[in-house]
């Protein structure tokens, strides 16, 4: 994605990225968070037997969160089946550029139906480290295969995919790009 369509982009961010909003719907209805913090919950016990510890939610590229807050209510109300009245707090990070008081417009709503979860926003590159260790319990990043460092492999018609729904996407460049995103990472 070139710096022009993003600053184009602007606040009409959530008009183009229903792609994104699908694939987070999609995350939602298949069970994958749910599955997740089952898991972390059977891993991890005592955090969640800590109601005085908050659960700290990072969300990697969350733009203005319009397509994140279905998800963060989704993840709150995970939570708190397990704990109920455990703090909660949303880590939203995107790059210095966003729309950051869009964002915080967007959040609003949802602070006010929950009690005891909070919001912070780091900008920065998720290419270095953007909040300290072993501060997060449970990260998340929807759609993000736009941001690899370089492109392995060309994909013709293909701006944004994911592997599975595209059968005629050989198997030597779906394992070219994961290995990318696993170098990146």
């Amino acid at each position: 994605m070139s710096n022009t369509k993003e600053v184009r982009m602007g606040d009409t961010y959530a008009t183009n990225s229903l792609m994104q909003m699908t694939a987070a719907g999609k995350a939602i209805s298949e069970g994958m968070f749910r599955k997740a913090i089952t898991v972390y919950h059977q891993e991890h016990p005592e955090i969640f037997c800590d109601t005085t510890n908050t659960f700290r939610i990072a969300d990697f590229g969350c733009a203005d969160a319009c397509n994140s807050l279905f998800i963060y209510e989704h993840l709150i109300e995970l939570v708190r089946e397990i704990s109920p009245g455990k703090p909660i707090e949303i880590l939203c990070s995107d790059l210095e550029k966003t729309n950051w008081q869009k964002l915080f417009e967007n959040v609003s709503g949802l602070k006010q139906n929950y009690d005891n979860v909070f919001f912070s926003v780091a900008a920065g590159s998720f290419y270095t480290q953007i909040f300290a260790s072993s501060s997060v319990d449970f990260a998340f990043c929807c759609t993000s295969i736009h941001w690899l460092s370089k492109a392995p492999c060309f994909i013709p018609t293909y701006t944004y995919h994911t592997f599975e729904e595209y059968p005629e996407i050989d198997a030597e460049k779906v394992e070219l790009w994961r290995r990318s995103t696993s170098d990146d990472l």
